[in-house]
Order: structure tokens, then sequence, then C-alpha cells
């Protein structure tokens, strides 16, 4: 090094939180990691389960939704609705994590 070089070096660092995914995951066709993978990888660091469903589409390989928001909310309903909004925003090589906020209003007179 010449008398003129500097060289500097920024670090960040921040603590390392499991579970990563909260609620929905959404894999792209070309992901870097396969559905089966996915699913195991999630088994381990999840306490939640999650549902697979595999969908036959261009972009999208496969959604991982969080079993209790299907107690709540239909499967092919919300899968249509995640494929309707999130397809047209990624990429068939990306995972996506998503978090869903669901709130159930409920009316009546007794």
């Amino acid at each position: 090094m010449t008398p003129e070089t500097e060289i500097k070096v920024k670090l960040s660092a921040r603590e390392f939180i499991l579970p990563l995914v909260r609620d929905i995951v959404i894999l792209g066709k070309q992901a870097p990691i396969g559905p089966m993978a996915m699913g195991k990888a999630m088994e381990y660091l999840h306490a939640h389960k999650f549902v697979m469903v595999e969908c036959s589409d261009e972009v999208i390989e496969a959604i991982f939704i969080r079993e209790n928001i299907l107690l709540k909310v239909a499967q092919d309903r919300l899968v249509a609705y995640l494929i309707h909004k999130i397809k047209s925003l990624m990429s068939p090589t990306e995972i996506l994590h998503i978090e869903m906020d669901l709130e159930i209003i409920m009316e009546d007179n007794i």
C-alpha cells in the first residue's frame, strides 16, 4: 500500500432472530431452494406448522402458509388472492416473505 491509500471498514451487526418467517413464504419457480428443502427448513426453524401449496404457475412454485391462518381464511381463496397480488411483483428466482395482518370482524344482534 502506498501512503495515500486509505482503507475504511464499516460493520453492522444485529441479532439473528428466529423464526425468520411469520406468516407466508412464496417460492419462485427458479428459487435457489426447492419446495421440499424449504418445507424441511421451515419444520426445523419454526415452532408453527406450515402448509405447502404447490402452484401450477410460470412464476410461483409453491406457497407456504402458517397453518393457523387457514383456520380463518379458506386456502383456495387465500392462494388465489396471493397469486393475483404478488405474482406481478416477483421474479421466478425470488423467495418472498409475506407478513399478513388479518382482522376478523363479527357483528350480531342478541
